[in-house]
């Protein structure tokens, strides 16, 4: 992670970090043009200053100082975009960036409010509320509210403090919550709990959140939501919106397969998939169960009575044999974590065998088991599930089933 700090000759310098994290205050904004923000470039090589976006980094500097800190992070100069290592790690970490930061400065270049002057107003709280009516009528209708990044820069850090445009502080999360509770609808319980679980609020009720908000580029629409259910994705731009939903709806039913919790549940991913009136385009599973519902009766044992044993019935563009090989890595990716969480169930590992190869006949009827045998072969599912033998045959007895 790179932080910014101002040289005692005003100039602004980079350092990277790696692990423990020294103190930080991280700026939440809008972005204007490309050509007005400063770029990691700029910064490297002290240049930018003439750029309108500069002024936000001089408005982080001077709060972060006011606040005892010594460093500070902006994402349109803190991030090499240039590098797509650097920027994918970026976006997997926003989230944690911004949720341990010290504080969170919310700049609104579209709010502005009357510097309140001590020296004429003794009474602050008398002047807040004759002037407050002038700036929150802007702060409701504020674009930093419309923004599918800033969701999670509301949510994730304790400390949120709202600033007008010339610097002015408007307040903070939680004494300005009602207001943006009515702006968002977000519950007042997600605003104020601090820190914020997200694993404590349904799939459902967390996709609500980011409801109306929008990116520049579509595919970070999503990509802006990976904190918020503690998952992880290799940014693809140019893969679309629908795509890259379905993505996220993958991860998240991996995740709860292997650690079941709270606002995670089948069909509370269901209902996710196949809600929004189609917005999303068509959930990712659409051929039988899904390979995760398949994993998650490895754990629980099979009943054929549960609802998540239906058949998904959903129209797809993609054609069966598409399908069929992006669910044979699905599922050996969730195969690799079952190893890893070593799950100490007896039968676990034969269990899961089973439904690897048993899945991979139903998910094409038209092609023989002896194609969909080849196919997985292909995969690395024998050599996976033959290490695994050599692995637990001691302790679990493990041996090979034939279907």
């Amino acid at each position: 992670m790179y932080l910014l700090r101002r040289e005692s000759d005003g100039e602004f310098s980079l350092t990277e970090y790696y692990g423990q994290l020294p103190p930080y205050a991280i700026l939440s904004h809008t972005w204007g043009s490309d050509d007005e923000e400063v770029t990691f470039k700029d910064i490297l090589k002290s240049r930018g200053k003439r750029k309108s976006g500069y002024e936000k980094l001089r408005f982080c500097a001077a709060q972060a100082e006011e606040d005892g800190l010594e460093y500070f992070w902006v994402d349109t100069c803190c991030i090499d975009k240039t590098d797509s290592v650097k920027l994918s790690e970026a976006i997997n970490s926003m989230f944690s960036w911004y949720q341990h930061s010290t504080r969170c400065y919310v700049y609104l270049s579209d709010v502005d409010a009357l510097p309140i002057t001590l020296d004429l107003f003794r009474n602050r709280e008398l002047l807040e509320h004759v002037l407050a009516p002038a700036w929150k009528s802007d702060f409701k209708l504020s674009k930093w509210f419309t923004r599918g990044w800033t969701l999670q820069e509301l949510l994730a850090p304790s400390s949120v403090e709202f600033f007008a445009k010339n610097g002015e502080r408007l307040g903070d999360k939680q004494t300005l919550s009602q207001d943006i509770h009515q702006i968002t609808a977000i519950s007042l319980e997600a605003l104020e709990e601090s820190p914020l679980r997200p694993s404590g609020y349904s799939v459902k009720e967390r996709l609500s959140w980011a409801e109306g908000r929008e990116t520049k580029r579509e595919e970070d629409a999503v990509y802006s939501l990976l904190g918020l259910f503690g998952v992880h994705m290799s940014p693809i731009y140019g893969e679309g919106r629908p795509n890259a939903y379905d993505r996220l709806l993958l991860e998240i039913q991996r995740k709860s397969a292997l650690r079941p919790s709270h606002g995670t549940g089948s069909s509370d991913l269901q209902d996710a998939a196949f809600s929004s009136n189609g917005q999303h385009g068509n959930g990712p599973l659409t051929l039988k169960r899904s390979a995760s519902d398949a994993f998650g009766a490895t754990l629980s044992g099979p009943d054929e009575s549960d609802s998540k044993h239906r058949l998904v019935e959903a129209k797809s563009e993609k054609s069966a044999r598409d399908r069929t090989e992006e669910h044979l890595v699905a599922m050996r990716d969730w195969f690799t974590e079952a190893i890893a969480a070593r799950m100490d169930l007896p039968s676990g590992y034969q269990r899961v065998a089973v439904l690897l190869f048993r899945w991979t006949d139903e998910l094409d009827e038209l092609r023989t088991s002896n194609e969909n045998f080849n196919e997985c072969s292909a995969m690395n599912f024998n050599s996976r599930l033959r290490l695994l033998d050599s692995i637990t045959e001691a302790n679990h007895n493990f041996r090979w089933i034939d279907l």
